[in-house]
């Protein structure tokens, strides 16, 4: 039975050797005295999660006036933090939650700090933690400005993007605070969910509207959440199967999307997400990118040329990796050497346009922001993947067996490969460097916080997940950044509790032997879980 009494006081560190604090300020004593930095102390207004046993739903429903009589008069008093407890509550709570929505304005929900810090209450909180969802969701994703003002447009509390909303808070709220769930009520959820997103598409008014692609986009971070990817390369998770749901929802929305308040907004947010999702799984972005791309150019903001490179820069480069994957995979040597000098090619010219373009850039396109930050780290990921390739396709070159090199063949010289090698190494270690100096403070990093309410920093956590990731998992990175890459994942799935940041594991892909030369294979092939 866990402790449900009063929270300690103790700083983490001492709680955690099980001795007592002096609780000095800012740091105790007692860590000084043991050799270590003090890491401070927890929020005495934190909430506290209890378990759900059959005693408290009893306890729950039964009137004040049973049990107000055994309670003490110390018990009475002013509490000094929230207690939650997750199970669905009254009807009229219910209700009441549901309509929460459409009672508010924009600015009134993008403006309210709903960090569940708790008023002195003199007895348990007992609001259902629905009631938090929607306000949990804007404060997460505070620099998407726009979710306020797409809920003040929903009316009915069956709409999906109400329910995948009610979804995602349920597994951050149990992730983050370590609450237990019941699984078969969480599975009831999802599938209550998924079948309101499943009706909506069907509708002809409401398969192509905002809140229905909004609600499957949700769903994918709701996998996130969870940990719901199996590998770096599976596309058979239901991630993936969101995603693809978001293509043909774009699809079906057309060129309109491009011209309404929030479509175009509600583009970038899912256009980098399928982004993410084709580097991962070493694909090639959706046809349509280009003309995609094309009409964002058209209609852009100023402050859009660098957000529109990167998308360009993406593209073209899951292009070539989709090429070049396969080819080191299965040791294809015939194909690497036929290919190699066109690959060679197009992946310099896409490096050069792209440092032409910063070379020109005003200095305001490229300043540090919550914006910039992040297209910049999925640049360096699709930079860092594309070089790490084209090093192993120039191994699979230089050291293709004398056996299955026919006198047709060009010859090639062995010192420019190692040259080329050598460059795309560099590259690496830069686009790794950088990806780790971009980590923030809050998750042991050197870069400044540019979110610093609690839960609007979940946002810079989820992320961050994808760059450490290809940083963690690409073995021509030096393995001091591997290892600062690692720990900081960890960071993002404990105190963040985003639980796919546990799920990374380096070795999940085998390349040919000759792709690999020069490559160190010895380090350690555990997981991020398995180092918790």
């Amino acid at each position: 039975m866990p402790n449900t009494g009063k929270p300690s006081r103790d700083c983490h560190l001492c709680r955690r050797r099980r001795v007592k604090c002096d609780l000095g300020r800012p740091s105790c004593q007692r860590c000084v005295k043991y050799g270590t930095e003090c890491p401070g102390y927890r929020n005495e207004q934190d909430v506290v999660f209890r378990n759900e046993t059959s005693h408290t739903i009893r306890r729950a429903k039964q009137p004040a006036s049973q049990h107000s009589s055994s309670e003490s008069p110390e018990g009475d008093g002013l509490v000094s933090s929230a207690v939650m407890i997750l199970h669905e509550n009254s009807s009229s709570a219910s209700k009441a939650s549901s309509t929460a929505p459409s009672a508010q304005s924009p600015s009134a929900m993008s403006g309210a700090t709903f960090a569940l810090t708790p008023t002195l209450l003199a007895r348990e909180l007992r609001e259902p933690w629905r009631t938090h969802s929607i306000p949990l969701l804007i404060n997460c994703y505070a620099p998407v400005a726009f979710f306020s003002a797409i809920f003040e447009k929903l009316t009915s509390p069956d709409e999906p993007l109400i329910m995948a909303t009610h979804l995602w808070a349920r597994a951050y709220l149990g992730s983050c605070f370590h609450a237990p769930q019941d699984r078969r009520e969480t599975a009831l959820h999802l599938g209550n969910t998924l079948r309101s997103v499943a009706l909506a598409i069907q509708d002809r008014d409401k398969g192509t509207s905002d809140g229905t692609i909004l609600a499957v986009w949700i769903l994918g971070m709701y996998e996130l959440q969870i940990g719901g990817i199996s590998g770096q390369s599976s596309r058979k998770s239901a991630w993936h199967v969101h995603l693809e749901g978001l293509l043909s929802l774009l699809r079906a929305r057309g060129k309109a999307q491009f011209y309404t308040p929030f479509g175009r907004y509600i583009f970038w947010c899912v256009f980098m997400t399928l982004q993410t999702g084709c580097l991962m799984a070493n694909e090639a972005c959706p046809p349509e990118s280009d003309e995609w791309v094309g009409l964002l150019e058209d209609t852009r903001d100023p402050d859009e040329g660098w957000s529109l490179l990167v998308c360009r820069y993406i593209c073209k480069a899951c292009s070539l990796i989709c090429t070049i994957f396969p080819i080191v995979c299965e040791g294809l040597f015939d194909e690497a050497r036929q290919h190699y000098h066109s690959l060679l090619e197009q992946v310099s010219a896409l490096e050069h346009e792209c440092l032409r373009w910063m070379a020109q850039a005003a200095p305001e396109e490229l300043a540090p922001s919550s914006h910039t930050h992040f297209f910049w780290n999925i640049w360096r990921s699709a930079r860092l993947k594309l070089h790490n390739l084209f090093f192993m396709l120039a191994n699979l070159v230089l050291h293709t067996p004398t056996d299955r090199i026919s006198q047709s063949t060009e010859i090639f010289d062995s010192f420019t490969l190692e040259a080329t090698k050598g460059r795309c190494l560099a590259i690496v270690a830069t686009a790794a460097q950088d990806t780790i100096d971009s980590i923030p403070v809050s998750l042991g990093g050197r870069s400044p916080e540019f979110a610093t309410a609690t839960y609007a920093s979940w946002f810079e956590g989820m992320s961050q997940i994808s760059p450490l990731s290809h940083v963690y998992t690409t073995r021509t990175v030096p393995k001091h950044l591997r290892n600062t890459a690692r720990l900081a994942l960890l960071a993002i799935g404990k105190e963040r509790g985003i639980l796919q940041a546990f799920k990374t594991r380096p070795g999940a892909v085998q390349y040919a032997a000759e792709a690999t030369v020069g490559i160190s294979l010895d380090d350690t092939m555990e997981s991020v879980t398995e180092v918790t």
